[in-house]
């Protein structure tokens, strides 16, 4: 029963750094200098969410108005998330631009 204990403790303890490693590779004060352009991308995305939230409560949309745009919003996150996990975390130029000027017609929708 000891050893059991002890194996399965063992096997935590050694689940420690690949957890914290992995908080803060994507984390961390240092994240926005690090990758410039995801920031940017993800903080446009996250904008264009807001503005919906914001013409919501204005009652300039309806509900699945607004889901529908944020459903949109999403998907260009996941695609920024793809497109950085082929590159160490990062976007190139090419991919960023894409990215913004997705992010970009996403925002003339929400202005139309």
């Amino acid at each position: 029963m000891n050893r059991q204990i002890i194996a399965l403790v063992s096997g935590l303890f050694a689940l420690i750094p690949v957890a914290a490693s992995a908080q803060t590779a994507e984390s961390g004060p240092d994240f926005a200098y690090r990758h410039p352009g995801r920031t940017q991308v993800v903080f446009n995305i996250e904008r264009a969410k807001w503005i919906v939230d914001q013409r919501l409560k204005d009652g300039d949309f309806t509900v699945p108005q607004a889901d529908a745009i944020k459903a949109e919003a999403d998907g260009i996150h996941g695609e920024e998330q793809f497109f950085s996990s082929r590159h160490g975390g990062r976007l190139t130029i090419a991919e960023q631009n894409k990215l913004n000027a997705e992010v970009s017609q996403l925002l003339r929708q929400i202005n139309a």
